[in-house]
């Protein structure tokens, strides 16, 4: 069992908790995409964002996450734990005693293998995994996050390898796991299977890549090669949104981290969005954010105050 001091030393060279219009900055040492706290601190973090994929750990009593977007509270027992993918303005709620693990990565360590974009589809805004929502794999996963927090923690000479090895190995199980729920790969021979991911892959990559675009679920449903009703009900399926969903919540996510740019005006902001006019962004965006676009740029320019005043 490690001491206190033991746990923070690793973490001597932060600079402290920094936010910039909403965002999270300075998080990873120099030099490295991986940060690991070990945190024992009764301190809230009011709702922010940030580009690292984070994995909250209880060790001891509970913690808990409110996914801003979604109004969606998890209140995290020790031993289950929480997946939030980067870019997701979250809020931490922490109790008066009790500790955690606080898993910090740049999320371009995944972005740029192929396959990320069908892998993050099948997570959804979070991943909430309990011993029994994920029975079958909870135990190899829970062991993956402790192996990452020792390889940290003991500061070993080859510990990113290590920690870098475990993450893809967890990203990979919770996909095969997700993918199994899913009929059309569940119920399809391995080559079938290949097929249909390969294909996913690729159109979601599509949409990333040209979401500010005037996309239409025909124009893509060519691209797979499949009909528009075909591809409709395998896409709904397979990321659990219809195709029109799923591209607005990418627009909605551009918008947001454009609306940091405070050179950039609320038109400017929806037409690289992808949106064909101010009125159906300012509708759109309020139904996902529960604000307005001019709301929510005045709420980040605040939040760096009111961190300072909690």
């Amino acid at each position: 069992m490690r001491t206190r001091q033991e746990y923070y030393k690793p973490n001597e060279d932060y600079g402290g908790y920094k936010i910039r219009q909403g965002k999270e900055e300075d998080i990873f040492p120099s030099g490295s995409d991986i940060r690991i706290w070990y945190n024992d601190l009764p301190a809230n973090f009011a709702p922010h964002w940030h580009n690292a994929i984070e994995i909250i750990l209880p060790l001891e009593n509970s913690y808990d996450v409110v996914m801003t977007n979604t109004l969606q509270r998890y209140h995290l027992l020790p031993g289950e734990f929480l997946l939030i993918p980067s870019g997701e303005m979250h809020e931490i709620i922490a109790p008066p005693d009790g500790c955690r693990f606080i898993f910090m990565f740049n999320s371009r360590l995944l972005t740029n293998i192929s396959g990320y974009s069908s892998i993050r589809s099948l997570m959804g805004n979070c991943l909430y995994i309990t011993p029994e929502n994920y029975m079958l794999i909870y135990p190899e996963l829970h062991d993956l996050l402790i192996r990452m927090a020792n390889y940290y923690f003991d500061c070993d000479e080859f510990r990113e390898f290590s920690i870098y090895s475990c993450l893809l190995q967890l990203y990979v199980t919770i996909a095969k796991f997700q993918l199994g729920k899913v009929s059309m790969f569940a119920d399809s021979r391995p080559d079938k299977r290949n097929q249909y991911f390969r294909m996913f892959n690729q159109c979601l990559e599509y949409i990333n890549q040209h979401y500010a675009e005037n996309l239409s679920l025909e124009s893509v449903a060519d691209l797979c090669c499949l009909s528009k009703y075909h591809f409709s009900r395998c896409f709904k399926e397979y990321t659990g949104k219809t195709f029109y969903n799923y591209l607005t919540e990418r627009r909605i996510t551009a918008a947001s981290e454009l609306l940091e740019q405070a050179d950039l005006s609320i038109t400017e902001v929806a037409m690289q969005s992808g949106f064909s006019s101010i009125s159906a962004f300012n509708r759109t965006f309020q139904l996902h954010k529960h604000c307005t676009p001019s709301e929510y740029r005045r709420y980040c320019d605040a939040l760096p105050h009111l961190m300072r005043a909690q």
